[in-house]
């Protein structure tokens, strides 16, 4: 039997991804729907109170990409329960526009469109931005960036809805990101250690 095709669906700020074998011009089973619905409401009210959380070490608002942050809201909100800690090694050799595209798809096994890069370079980005304050700061108590993504997954009739974690060490990274690798359009060699955490969705807590 011949495997049968996915879709996949990035959202414009990279938070929400949906991966399906049914064609888009199909609905999703209703079920999945309202669990989806409520999953993702979930999400945005916890970035809205991430983003108006003052970061005691900081002084100013959590950033949105401060692993730190994003863990404690994940574990205090009694919706999401981590299942998995999983961890990968992505050595990089790449142009600074595949980077972003590559290292998506080594941890999501996802091939993006040019729309769907942008998206992730952009992430890219402001994690970096984040990882600079870090290193700068150099607080012991503070050293984790990351990103949480809401994941549909819809594949050949086998559905979850989880999020998932990425997140990496500065201090253990800081000469790869001083490179800014998603700024400088040149070649580069780097190896990033990403530590993947997955979340079930609690549906009838």
């Amino acid at each position: 039997m011949g495997q049968a095709n996915e879709y996949h669906l990035v959202n414009a700020s990279g938070s929400i991804l949906i991966r399906t074998t049914s064609p888009p011009s199909q609905n999703l089973p209703e079920e999945l729907r309202q669990e989806f619905s409520i999953a993702s409401s979930i999400l945005a009210a916890m970035t809205v109170a991430l983003s108006r959380t003052i970061n005691p070490i900081s002084g100013h608002f959590f950033s949105l990409y401060n692993y730190h942050g994003i863990e404690r809201i994940l574990s205090g909100s009694g919706r999401f329960t981590k299942v998995v800690e999983d961890s990968v090694t992505y050595n990089a050799y790449h142009s600074s526009h595949q980077f972003g595209r590559r290292l998506f798809q080594k941890l999501l096994g996802v091939s993006l469109d040019q729309e769907g890069t942008s998206v992730v370079l952009a992430i890219l980005n402001s994690l970096g931005k984040e990882a600079m304050r870090m290193s700068t700061q150099a607080h012991p108590g503070e050293s984790k960036v990351g990103h949480m993504m809401l994941i549909l997954e819809n594949l050949a009739g086998v559905a979850s809805v989880t999020i998932k974690l990425f997140y990496f060490d500065v201090h253990l990274h800081s000469k790869y990101i001083q490179l800014a690798p998603c700024k400088k359009n040149r070649w580069h060699r780097s190896r990033w250690d990403v530590h993947v955490d997955t979340y079930a969705f609690n549906v009838n807590r």
